[in-house]
C-alpha cells in the first residue's frame, strides 16, 4: 500500500510527462504487432492454450557466449535479447520490433526489503535496421536495455492507457514476445542465518499471454529453458522449429560475432538438410505419364467406357485406342516421327480423335488446321510448317493443296487394317514437340508457336 501511495503521487506533472516522453520517443515509429508468421489464423477473441519447447545450452556453448557478453560489456539477458530479436527478425522480415521483458522494479533500497508484487513489463524497442553485424545489434539492444531500466517506474499500464494502441482480444498489446533470463545460482543461495533450503519446482498450467516467450535459466555451467509458444497459432513443429534456430544463432554469434544478420543460419542444420536434400530429391522422380499413356491405361481398366460422343458417332475407350494404334503403324510407314509434323484438317467427327492420338503415338507433332480458314492461309502454314502429311476426309481434299501429301481417314480406311497383337506402346520423348499452333501474329502474318 505504501508503494502504491508512493508511486501515485511520484507519477504526476514533470514527472510523469517525462517519463511517458521518454517511452514515446522510443517506440514512435516501431510497428506495434510482431507479424510472426502462423499455422492458421489468430482466433477472434482471446484464447490463452500455450506450448512449451525445451531450450538448452550445452556448456560450450554457454562459455562462448558469456565470452562474448563480457568482451562486449554486456549482461546475458542483453545478448539472450539480441537473439531472440535476430531470430524474430529472421522470421517476420521486420527491421524494427519490441521485444518485451519483466523486470522486478525494485531498483530502490527500500524496496528490497518487501513483501509484494512489483513486477513490471519493458518493452524494448529493437532497431535491426541496415543489416549489422551482430555485435553491434548487440550494442545497440544494451543501449535500449540501459534506457529503459532508467524509465522503469512508468507502469506498463499507463503507457498502453497513453499510446492506445490498436487492440484485439486475440493478441497483447504492445509486447506479443517476452525474453527472460535468470540466474539460478543467485536464487539457489538462501540467507545464511536462516535454515532454509530453496529447491525450484516447475510448474505449468498450459497457458500463455504471448505469441512467443523465451525462459532461460543460466546454472553454472549451462543455460537451460523453454519457449512458451502460442498454440492457438502455431503447430507444434513450428515452435520446435524456433527453438532449433534461435540455437543455430547462438552458435553462429559464438564463433564469430562480426556475422552480420543476414549471415546467420536461415535453418537450423537438419532442417536445411532436409530442404536442400530430402525435399529437393527428384533425381529419381518418375515422369508423369503421356496422355497416350494415360489412354491405354484407361482403356485396359474401363474398355467399354464411352471416350468420345457426337454427331451420331461414339467411341469406347478400347475403340479409341485400337484405331489410334492402327493409324500409328501406318504413319509410321509413311515416315512419321519425333519432330514430324503431320496436319489434321478433319471436321468434328470421331476421325479427330483418332487422328490426333494416332500421331502422338508415333512421336510426331500435330498442326491444326481450321476448316473455316480460306485456303490461301492454309497453304502458308502447311509451307511455312513444312508439314511431311496433312491427315484429311474426302470431303474437304480438294481445300488442301494438291501438291501436299494427304491421307483420308474415310476414304483410306483399307490401309488402315487391323494388327495383331497391338504392340506396346513406344516411348515419347517428352523433349520433342507435341504439335504447332499458328497465330494470327502481331504483323498478321501467321506465326507458328
Amino acid at each position: 500500500a505504501d508503494f502504491a501511495v508512493w508511486q501515485r503521487g511520484w507519477l504526476q506533472g514533470e514527472q510523469l510527462a517525462a517519463a511517458l516522453g521518454w517511452w514515446q520517443e522510443q517506440l514512435r515509429g516501431v510497428p506495434q504487432v510482431l507479424d510472426l508468421p502462423a499455422d492458421r489464423p489468430r482466433p477472434a477473441t482471446e484464447a490463452l492454450r500455450g506450448r512449451h519447447h525445451p531450450v538448452h545450452f550445452d556448456a560450450a556453448l554457454t562459455g562462448g557466449l558469456r565470452e562474448l557478453s563480457r568482451r562486449e560489456q554486456s549482461t546475458r539477458f542483453m545478448l539472450a535479447a539480441a537473439l531472440a530479436a535476430s531470430l524474430f527478425h529472421r522470421l517476420s522480415g521486420q527491421d524494427r520490433l519490441i521485444v518485451g521483458t519483466l523486470n522486478a522494479n525494485r531498483n530502490r533500497i527500500e524496496l528490497e526489503p518487501l513483501f509484494g508484487f512489483f513486477l513490471t513489463q519493458l518493452p524494448l524497442a529493437i532497431d535491426l535496421t541496415g543489416d549489422p553485424p551482430f555485435r553491434e545489434l548487440l550494442g545497440r539492444v544494451r543501449a535500449v536495455a540501459l534506457g529503459a531500466y532508467a524509465h522503469q517506474d512508468l507502469p506498463f499500464g499507463k503507457l498502453v492507457e497513453v499510446m492506445q494502441p490498436e487492440r484485439t482480444l486475440g493478441r497483447m498489446p504492445l509486447v506479443q514476445a517476452l525474453v527472460q533470463l535468470f540466474d539460478l545460482q543467485a536464487a539457489a543461495v538462501p540467507d545464511p542465518g536462516l535454515s532454509l533450503r530453496l529447491d525450484p519446482v516447475e510448474t505449468y498450467d498450459g497457458n500463455t499471454r504471448y505469441d512467443a516467450m523465451f525462459a532461460l535459466f543460466e546454472g553454472a555451467d549451462t543455460i537451460h529453458g523453454y519457449l512458451e509458444a502460442n498454440a492457438e497459432i502455431f503447430d507444434g513443429t513450428t515452435g520446435a522449429r524456433m527453438v532449433h534456430l534461435f540455437l543455430a544463432h547462438a552458435a553462429a554469434v559464438a564463433a564469430d560475432p562480426t556475422l552480420r544478420l543476414s549471415a546467420l543460419p536461415a535453418f537450423p542444420d537438419a532442417l536445411r538438410h532436409q530442404v536442400l536434400h530430402e525435399w529437393n530429391d527428384t533425381g529419381d522422380a518418375p515422369s508423369p505419364p503421356s496422355v497416350v499413356e494415360e489412354l491405354t491405361s484407361r482403356a485396359a481398366r474401363t474398355p467399354r467406357a464411352l471416350a468420345w460422343q457426337g454427331d451420331g458417332w461414339s467411341l469406347t475407350y478400347a475403340e479409341l485406342a485400337e484405331r489410334s494404334h492402327r493409324l500409328a503403324a501406318v504413319l509410321r510407314g509413311l515416315g512419321a516421327g519425333p519432330e514430324v509434323l503431320i496436319g489434321l484438317f478433319l471436321e468434328r467427327t470421331a476421325e479427330l480423335p483418332v487422328a490426333l492420338l494416332g500421331i502422338l503415338r508415333t512421336g510426331a507433332a500435330y498442326l491444326p488446321l481450321d476448316t473455316t480458314h480460306p485456303p490461301e492461309r492454309r497453304a502458308f502454314v502447311l509451307e511455312d510448317a513444312g508439314a511431311a502429311l496433312v491427315l484429311t476426309q474426302e470431303r474437304l481434299r480438294s481445300q488442301l493443296p494438291p501438291e501436299i501429301p494427304v491421307l483420308c481417314l474415310d476414304s483410306g480406311a483399307e490401309e488402315i487394317q487391323p494388327i495383331e497383337p497391338i504392340r506396346p506402346i513406344r516411348p515419347i520423348d517428352p523433349a520433342t514437340r507435341a504439335y504447332v499452333m499458328y497465330t494470327s501474329g502481331s504483323t498478321g502474318r501467321p506465326k507458328g508457336v
